[in-house]
């Protein structure tokens, strides 16, 4: 991007909490998963599967979680990068770019399961250029900025809408 992006780097205390969550979460479903099919396709006891599942499932779901966090805390990721043509979200794995002219409407604030996000609608003809599919009636027309950032939620929205305004010169 080019000048100088305003860099909003993420919180670690909101996503190592989010990562916790998710693994206290994911734990008991994977070592759920791992005893049914202990049982049903190795035909165990459901005491002895119940053990394997435990022990298969926890070391795998925690050592995920934590390089997960390593690589994140090391990388500096999730963050947004605000320039004068758009922004660039660095996650983990990619990075999403987005160009203030290919945003209609303003930034807002959504409540999702996971807690409030900001949210953005992508215009008419950026999404028949790209071919991007109708997404799902739960989520509607929106895309998300994402909320693990250092800054409040409804701040992140605001200073969007700021940019997006001075760049696009409406008021």
């Amino acid at each position: 991007m080019p000048g100088n992006p305003i860099v909003i780097h993420p919180s670690k205390i909101k996503w190592t909490v989010r990562m916790v969550v998710g693994g206290l979460l994911l734990t008991p479903m994977l070592t759920g998963s791992f005893t049914l099919i202990l049982a049903g396709f190795f035909y165990l006891s459901w005491a002895s599967s119940l053990v394997l599942g435990v022990l298969l499932a926890t070391p795998v779901v925690w050592t995920f979680i934590l390089v997960s966090l390593v690589v994140c805390f090391v990388g500096d990721v999730p963050r947004l990068e605000i320039g004068p043509d758009g922004f660039v979200i660095r996650e983990l794995v990619r990075s999403r770019s987005q160009q203030w002219h290919d945003i209609e409407g303003d930034f807002v604030v959504r409540g999702t399961p996971f807690g409030w996000e900001v949210a953005y609608r992508l215009t008419g003809a950026f999404k028949k250029f790209q071919k991007i599919a109708a997404q799902s009636a739960g989520r509607g027309a929106f895309e998300s900025v994402g909320n693990c950032f250092e800054m409040p939620t409804a701040e992140v929205a605001e200073l969007l809408n700021q940019h997006k305004r001075q760049a696009t010169g409406s008021c």
